[in-house]
């Protein structure tokens, strides 16, 4: 057996070190495979770019190879198994035309798109309306070749129940069978390991206490609350910093995203904010772990609403990998289960206020040896890539086939829609 991940994305490999959320996915799904299941073949592709690595290399396990366009359809057509996000517009058009009836796809709805689209709180809704619109026939087309789909938490399972409803996928053919796997995203099981003090470089004030917000400002966060809850913990004789590194996502030219990153930027002149508040840029992947571990707390603010109800936050667990205790206003599930274990500090955000106070309690609770750092550890061991990977492997490796893509059932297909017509 052999199976090939695709990514829309580069992946964070030796000499290129810069990667986001869909190519941090997508290396952690390969090498999660690979380590579950020795005797599966595993390959990852990411877009050449004319920065990549040139020929084919091998990095724990899985084979590290590149696509483009011309190069796709011939890459897809030599694997037994294809993982690939169904939303992945520019993958999608190429790989369902390119695989033949026997071939397994599996699909990753890990991202909720309908919703992470809507969400944007755009400044031009007609034109996102009518971007969606034009990408549904696309997305609709993936979700019904899939074989199996993965989703991050109990929520999404629900909610892809729904999706596969509408297109058809949830029939007398499948109900009985379970094609959606819980496929949260997950960590590294190496230990995280600081080389230097960024923080405190950047802040010139070690004796703070620090809070850190890792990852970019999208329109579903909400960074001014944080800054003014930061201002007044200040104003109350409280010494705390907070730093924000990879505000501005430089993969990111939308619209509406530009707009967040230039709404911080503004935020950052008033001097209130200025004088306990730090920006860092974008950091290489390897490097995470000198922020995490240089912090005292991390903090996550999410507006209420869908988006957070559905959402598995990538910086969330990466957090928990770098053993960073936790503060966030949850409602997302991965914060419900943190907070739920006793592994992350819940905060009110129905104002300034509370905001501040509930930070105060989580500072406490996160700093030493306390009790928020030690139920962190038990998590760690249900959140490493191999651990939920492991349901995946096994439903690659038995050649797993959604039922109603049989060729029988195909064929009743074919029929009614010629009786239609």
């Amino acid at each position: 057996m052999n199976c090939l991940v695709l990514s829309e994305c580069p992946v964070p490999l030796p000499g290129r070190p810069a990667a986001e959320g869909g190519g941090l996915r997508a290396w952690g799904l390969a090498r999660g495979l690979k380590a579950n299941a020795s005797e599966l073949s595993v390959a990852l592709a990411y877009p050449a770019d004319g920065n990549g690595l040139g020929d084919a290399l091998t990095v724990d396990g899985v084979t590290v190879l590149t696509w483009t366009p011309e190069s796709l359809q011939s890459l897809v057509r030599s694997f037994d198994s294809v993982v690939v996000s169904y939303c992945a517009i520019s993958l999608t058009p190429a790989v369902i035309p390119a695989l033949i009836s026997t071939q397994q796809l599996v699909l990753d709805c890990n991202v909720p798109f309908y919703v992470e689209v809507s969400a944007r709180d755009s400044m031009a809704v007609e034109e996102e309306f009518d971007q969606l619109r034009d990408c549904l026939p696309t997305v609709t087309a993936a979700l019904q070749r899939g074989d199996l789909f993965l989703c991050a938490s109990d929520k999404q399972k629900l909610y892809y129940q729904g999706v596969l409803s509408a297109v058809g996928r949830l029939n007398p053919a499948t109900y009985r069978a379970d094609l959606l796997l819980r496929v949260p995203y997950g960590i590294d099981v190496d230990e995280p390991q600081a080389r230097s003090k960024p923080i405190e470089a950047l802040t010139g004030r070690p004796s703070s206490t620090k809070l850190l917000w890792f990852g970019a400002l999208y329109p579903w966060f909400d960074i001014e609350a944080l800054l003014e809850a930061v201002a007044l913990l200040n104003e109350q004789g409280s010494d705390v910093t907070l730093t924000v590194v990879g505000a501005r996502n430089p993969s990111s030219a939308h619209p509406d995203f530009l707009a967040k990153f230039d709404a911080f930027d503004k935020l950052m002149t008033i001097p209130r904010y200025r004088a306990h508040a730090f920006s860092h840029g974008w950091v290489d992947f390897q490097d995470r772990a000198d922020w995490y571990l240089d912090a005292d707390l991390g903090v996550t603010i999410s507006k209420p609403g869908l988006e957070n109800s559905l959402a598995w936050r990538t910086r969330l667990v990466d957090m928990v990998w770098g053993r960073l205790p936790v503060a966030t206003n949850v409602g997302d599930p991965l914060g419900d289960m943190l907070v739920s274990r006793g592994a992350a500090a819940p905060l009110d955000v129905d104002d300034a206020l509370s905001l501040a106070a509930g930070l105060k309690t989580a500072i406490r609770q996160g700093k030493g040896a306390s009790s928020l750092r030690a139920n962190l550890e038990a998590v760690r061991k249900d959140l490493t890539w191999i651990e939920v990977t492991s349901t995946l492997a096994s439903n690659i490796l038995s050649k797993t086939k959604a039922p109603d893509l049989s060729s029988r059932f195909a064929a009743a297909a074919r029929q009614s829609r010629s009786a239609r017509e």
